[in-house]
């Protein structure tokens, strides 16, 4: 199915004749179906299976996040940066330019209790902190 979308492609980007658009997208949505059904039937017979082994598994990998990033594009210059210093430096000027400086200012903020309401004591005993941390469930 995608090479018959390649092959659609290719005659609308050199005529960009209406007719050839029409035909690539007609069958764009086509291939869009047609993957969204096997994704679909995958997903319905993993759930039909009723092992939840299997269905844990295959959800967090749906969600897991890449945890390298091969490559990004510097916008200033248009060039494609491979290098992780490089990479470095170019998110490091985009966050800088859309990030404001801390002036040191701390934000007023309203209190929620009333002005009564003080903490007097907390008690952080070894005692109290080994209780609390044998009482936890291990993972």
């Amino acid at each position: 199915m995608l090479n018959r979308k390649a092959i659609l492609w290719k005659p609308w980007r050199t005529s960009s004749k209406a007719e050839d658009k029409q035909a690539y997208k007609n069958y764009a949505v086509k291939c869009r179906n047609t993957f969204l059904a096997h994704q679909r039937d995958k997903e319905l017979a993993l759930i039909n299976k009723n092992i939840t082994g299997s269905f844990f598994r295959y959800v967090n990998n749906k969600i897991s996040t890449f945890k390298d990033i091969t490559v990004i594009k510097d916008v200033a210059n248009d060039k494609l940066i491979y290098d992780r210093t490089e990479q470095a430096y170019v998110f490091n000027k985009h966050f800088t330019s859309i990030f404001t400086t801390d002036d040191g200012q701390l934000p007023k903020i309203d209190s929620n209790t009333d002005k009564l309401t003080f903490l007097n004591t907390i008690d952080f005993s070894v005692y109290n902190v080994h209780k609390i941390l044998l009482s936890l469930k291990s993972k």
